[in-house]
């Protein structure tokens, strides 16, 4: 309360002025937060997507080999059949 013989009208206005200004401020750090998180958010799925990307090749890269052995199995028991017969 402000002391007697000031005008507490004009003391109340500036302490909800104060208080406003803080506000504002305050609201302006969220949202910088906001989207500085946004932007980490961002890279993160880009990242995110590179990286699955790089899976499903290693995958079929996997694959392939698994294939390619498979068929070198095979032709070496066919090439023993054709000795062996």
């Amino acid at each position: 309360m402000a002391p007697k013989g000031q005008n507490t009208k004009k003391e109340s206005g500036r302490a909800k002025k104060a208080e406003n200004e803080m506000k504002k401020k305050e609201a302006a750090g969220a949202e910088q937060e906001r989207k500085e998180a946004a932007k980490w958010a961002e890279g993160s799925r880009v990242d995110k997507a590179a990286e699955a990307r790089a899976k499903q090749e290693a995958a079929a890269a996997k694959k392939a080999e698994i294939a390619r052995l498979l068929a070198e199995e095979e032709a070496q028991a066919e090439s023993s059949k054709v000795r062996d017969t």
